[in-house]
């Protein structure tokens, strides 16, 4: 199982990138591990190019996996590819609160900082909860996911003004198409 110091997530259109710094205490540097999906443009992609790319900065070729599956414990997740499984100790990320922190660096010049939260019913899912905006301290952000399947997610975007209620300003529902 490798460790992760943290997690970095980007939302920068048209890229949804999730990146794992994972230590690599034999050469005392960071690697990353990093999922990116562009829904925007996969529709021009071949059906089985379509999905997350997972790309290691530790393997020699440029060529990315795609995920197939990823399992979450209590402190560890483990990503499913093609052709890898990668297990990641998630015990120090965050460690002192024990919770996981996502920060979002975006183009626009702001950082949003979420907490992630596991949701169980009615549908298995994650929630992104708001703590604040760097830059923009009066928005609001949150982001929610929910499995429908094994083959189709739904992902909500809210935005608001901070203290106030959020209204959902975008819905993606993903299908995986064979």
């Amino acid at each position: 199982m490798e460790l992760v110091s943290f997690i970095s997530i980007e939302d920068n259109p048209p890229d949804l990138i999730l990146s794992f710094a994972i230590w690599q205490p034999e050469l005392e540097e960071i690697r990353s591990l990093i999922l990116m999906r562009t829904p925007e443009y996969e529709f021009i992609l071949d059906k089985t190019e379509r999905g997350v790319n997972v790309s290691d900065e530790a393997w020699r070729d440029d060529e990315d996996d795609l995920l197939k599956k990823i399992e979450f414990g209590d402190d560890f997740v483990r990503i499913i590819t093609n052709h890898y499984q990668f297990e990641l100790d998630l015990r120090k990320v965050d460690k002192e609160e024990d919770v996981l922190r996502f920060r979002q660096f975006l183009s626009e010049g702001f950082v949003n900082t979420f907490k992630l939260e596991e949701v169980t019913s009615p549908h298995r899912g994650l929630n992104f909860e708001p703590e604040g905006t760097e830059g923009r301290e009066t928005m609001c952000v949150r982001m929610t996911i929910r499995f429908q399947d094994v083959d189709s997610y739904e992902m909500v975007l809210e935005l608001g003004t901070k203290g106030k209620e959020l209204r959902a300003c975008q819905t993606m529902k993903l299908r995986k198409v064979n």
